[in-house]
């Protein structure tokens, strides 16, 4: 049994899944730059599968705070999103209520702590520039 690019780019991204949902936010990071180079390569710019990596991307970069790059991914993943599959999709107006979190002032990414539970008063906040 052979591993092909697909396989390795589906894998790498469930590890990315992963590492977020356990809270290794760099890692997951990592691991969604990676998969994007490869969904990249597989199938170029203008992909639904190219977006989705972009979406995902944008959702660590968030959770680390680096808003900037963050927004820029998500705009970048809404783009394609809207020009691929449409203004109504799932997947656009999924990425159109990322970037509406992005944008909004004072959004507090939650901070979770063993057991699932947020700790109050914790996580970043962007502020406008």
């Amino acid at each position: 049994m052979t591993c092909s690019a697909t396989d390795t780019a589906i894998s790498v991204n469930t590890m990315a899944t992963y590492a977020g949902a356990l809270g290794d936010h760099q890692r997951a990071l990592d691991l969604a730059q990676q998969g994007l180079a490869i969904q990249h390569e597989l199938f170029g710019v203008r992909h639904p599968a190219t977006a989705k990596c972009l979406h995902n991307t944008a959702g660590y970069l968030l959770k680390l705070g680096k808003t900037t790059e963050a927004y820029n991914q998500a705009q970048a993943a809404h783009d394609l999103f809207r020009q691929l599959l449409g203004a109504k999709h799932p997947q656009t107006l999924s990425t159109a209520q990322l970037l509406s979190r992005i944008k909004r002032p004072g959004f507090r990414i939650p901070s979770f702590r063993k057991g699932g539970s947020a700790k109050k008063g914790t996580g970043s906040v962007w502020r406008p520039p």
